[in-house]
């Protein structure tokens, strides 16, 4: 239970940082 509670956590720190990374691409792509 503890290795969900440890994904869950994971996924929820990399996912905005993703997101964020995508961002900047499409800006530097539209740049």
């Amino acid at each position: 239970f503890s290795i969900l509670r440890a994904l869950n956590i994971f996924c929820e720190m990399v996912d905005p940082a993703l997101i964020s990374f995508m961002v900047k691409i499409k800006l530097l792509y539209v740049l």
